[in-house]
C-alpha cells in the first residue's frame, strides 16, 4: 500500500522575519503603559426601573416643590440620620436642623431639589441620590475627589473667568490638588491636566445626599446628610 506523503512546512527567512516582527509589537502592546482613559460619572437614573420607587419621587418632588414641611416629614423615617453631630435625634432633630416650623426661609428644598436633579442608584432596597454618590468608583479617594455638577465645565489654566481655558469637562472625575480659594478649585483630570474651577461648579460625592429604604411595605427618607 502506499502511504500519504508527509509535507512538513520550513518557513523561508522573510516568513521567519516577519514573524519576528509581530512577536515583538506583541510584547511591545503588552508592556508599554497604557494611555490614560478619563473617569467619568454622568448622573444616571436607575431608579426609574422600580415603578413603587419612581411613584414616591414624583410625590417627593412635589412636597419639595410646594415647600411643605409637614409632607415632608411623614414621608421620613422616625429616625431620620440628618447630622454628623446630633443633638435632637431623628424627626424632631431634623425639622429643628432645618427650620421646617418656617418652612418658606427654609434651605432644605433648594439641597434637596438640586440632589433629586442629579441622578439616582438603586440596590437592593435601597435607593441613593445623587447618583454619583453611590457609584463612585471605589479607587477614588472620596475626600480628594470632586465632579462637576453640570455638563460642559471649563477648566481654565489660572482662577479667573479670563483665563484660556485647558479642557472642557463633562461629568470628569476630577483629582482635587487645592481647595484654599474659595471661589476656585485647582484639580487634576486622569489625562494628567490641571487647572482650576469654580467651586459653584463642582460637587464632592460626599455633599448631601439622600438614602431611602422601604419601611413597611413603604418607600420614605431614611438620611438626609453632608460630609461624612
Amino acid at each position: 500500500r502506499s502511504r500519504a506523503r508527509r509535507l512538513t512546512w520550513v518557513p523561508t527567512h522573510d516568513a521567519l522575519w516577519r514573524m519576528k516582527i509581530a512577536l515583538l509589537a506583541a510584547l511591545a502592546a503588552m508592556t508599554l503603559p497604557a494611555t490614560a482613559r478619563a473617569d467619568k460619572l454622568p448622573p444616571r437614573d436607575e431608579c426609574a426601573a422600580d415603578a413603587s420607587f419612581a411613584a414616591f419621587r414624583t410625590t417627593l418632588k412635589g412636597v419639595v416643590a410646594r415647600k411643605d414641611a409637614k409632607a415632608l416629614l411623614a414621608l421620613t423615617t422616625p429616625d431620620i440620620e440628618y447630622s454628623l453631630d446630633v443633638g435632637t435625634p431623628g424627626k424632631a432633630g431634623f425639622a429643628k436642623e432645618w427650620d421646617l416650623a418656617h418652612p418658606a426661609a427654609s434651605s432644605l428644598w433648594v439641597e434637596l431639589d438640586l440632589a433629586l436633579s442629579l441622578g439616582c442608584a438603586l440596590d437592593r432596597g435601597e435607593a441613593s441620590i445623587p447618583y454619583m454618590y453611590a457609584r463612585l468608583p471605589q479607587s477614588r479617594d472620596t475626600f480628594a475627589t470632586t465632579v462637576p455638577g453640570r455638563p460642559r465645565v471649563n477648566l481654565r489654566a489660572s482662577p479667573n473667568t479670563d483665563s484660556p481655558v485647558v479642557a472642557l469637562l463633562d461629568w470628569d472625575i476630577l483629582t482635587v490638588i487645592d481647595e484654599k480659594d474659595s471661589a476656585w478649585t485647582h484639580v487634576k483630570t486622569d489625562e494628567g491636566k490641571d487647572g482650576y474651577v469654580r467651586v459653584d461648579f463642582l460637587r464632592n460625592p460626599l455633599a448631601y445626599r439622600a438614602i431611602f429604604r422601604k419601611r413597611d411595605g413603604k418607600w420614605m427618607m431614611a438620611i438626609f446628610i453632608n460630609g461624612d
